[in-house]
């Protein structure tokens, strides 16, 4: 099941992330919502261990996935 949060942004907005109650944490890939919210999160400036807590993975799994599709121009999901 799907809930709906809001997260503050730098710029004084609100991001609305879709959330899902169950935690994956054995699971070693993201799905494209998550690399979506990555991206999303990267470019509003927060961390990956703080993107991994708001994606409900593993902070390693972040690093993975920014070690495959990040680029010195950025995250490319």
């Amino acid at each position: 099941m799907l809930q709906m949060e809001r997260w503050p942004t730098a710029d004084r907005g609100t991001l609305l992330l879709a959330k899902d109650k169950v935690y994956h944490y054995d699971i070693s890939t993201v799905d494209r919502r998550e690399t979506y919210q990555i991206s999303i999160l990267l470019a509003q400036g927060y961390r990956p261990a703080f993107i991994a807590k708001t994606i409900n993975v593993h902070r390693s799994t972040v690093y993975r996935e920014l070690d495959r599709n990040g680029s010195k121009n950025g995250y490319h999901s």
